[in-house]
């Protein structure tokens, strides 16, 4: 029966400074994952002429943590509710979502790659030698993610700010 290790995450000291900036202390990992959940499909007018490579590193939106008192868009993080947080995809679309912990907890694990190029205690005990260099198939651990991000409803249709130079009128 095949069978593979599994390691604890590496000892980290925290969350990367950068990271503290941008996400609340509450979904702040020490790698900075978070989970989300749409609920539907996200359409990006910018993709439509993109090849399968650029449109997977396509920007989605933005992700905002709108303070307990504010509804409109806010960079705040002192004042975050801690559950409503918005997604603005593109220039026409913001979700609304929240913030849920997850009945289970969810490891997210990544393959150790390691290579082993020496002999390895089966070539001795089966009498050879490595010749050839394997790969082992360890897993690591990456994070345990314990909240997700919710997007459950439709998009919100938002209007797009103008540019001060359409709006200025003509002079006579």
């Amino acid at each position: 029966m095949p069978s593979t290790l599994i390691h604890p995450p590496a000892q980290r000291a925290g969350p990367a400074k950068d990271l503290a900036d941008v996400l609340p202390s509450t979904l702040q990992t020490p790698s900075g994952l978070a989970l989300i959940e749409l609920q539907g499909k996200i359409l990006v007018d910018d993709a439509d002429g993109l090849d399968e490579d650029l449109q997977s590193a396509l920007t989605v939106g933005r992700l905002i943590f709108p303070a307990a008192n504010d509804i409109t868009d806010s960079h705040s993080l002192a004042e975050w509710d801690g559950r409503r947080v918005f997604l603005f995809v593109g220039k026409h679309q913001r979700l609304a979502g929240e913030v849920k912990k997850l009945a289970k907890p969810i490891a997210v694990m990544r393959r150790r790659g390691s290579i082993v190029t020496g002999p390895t205690s089966n070539d001795h005990e089966m009498g050879g030698t490595a010749q050839n260099p394997t790969s082992s198939q360890d897993l690591e651990i990456v994070e345990i993610i314990t909240q997700k991000i919710l997007f459950a409803n439709r998009p919100e249709p938002i209007g797009v700010e103008q540019e001060q130079d359409e709006t200025v009128p003509a002079s006579a």
